[in-house]
């Protein structure tokens, strides 16, 4: 909900580029920039293939298979929700529904097994600690692939990210 990456493009773009460049000077630095960025992404999705993390969960627990469903950036906020689920006052169920209530820092929020008003859950599209709250009070497994929306999950990244899609130029 930031414009930090937008500020940092703009500092690497007056880093590079001289504020008086002519056009084809401005041009050749803007693409060498725009190859720098696309080479630092590719490091960084690759790292998350080639670096195995260290995980301290039992196999088959909730943080385990998120781990080994969602990018490591992403499975990491969902591991941090489960610590916080445990930590949620009172769910207050809504009559004729299998919704409850809880008052949070954000106000009177209603949530159910599958989704949540909270900001976390708007801006990431991740299971929030509200939602993990709702699925233990309920009995149900706390892990739920459905939660999850496409972008954060491996196989997504693995499928749409050009260093898995495209022969990258050698460089």
């Amino acid at each position: 909900m930031t414009n930090n990456h937008l500020e940092r493009l703009n500092g690497q773009l007056k880093d590079v580029i001289c504020r008086n460049s002519l056009l084809e000077e401005f041009l050749q630095r803007f693409f060498v920039i725009i190859r720098s960025l696309r080479t630092e992404h590719d490091h960084r999705v690759a790292l998350q293939f080639h670096k195995t993390a260290t995980l301290q969960n039992l196999p088959h627990s909730p943080e385990y298979w998120y781990h080994a469903l969602l990018t490591n950036y992403a499975a990491e906020l969902v591991c941090k929700q489960l610590q916080l689920h445990t930590m949620l006052g009172d769910l207050v169920p809504v009559s004729g529904s299998e919704d409850y209530q809880v008052r949070t820092h954000e106000g009177l929020l209603t949530v159910s097994s599958a989704g949540c008003q909270c900001l976390f859950r708007k801006a990431t599209g991740l299971p929030c600690h509200h939602i993990f709250a709702v699925l233990q009070k309920l009995g149900r497994d706390l892990y739920d692939e459905g939660l999850c929306i496409q972008r954060w999950l491996l196989r997504t990244c693995q499928a749409t990210q050009r260093l898995f899609t495209a022969q990258l130029p050698m460089t």
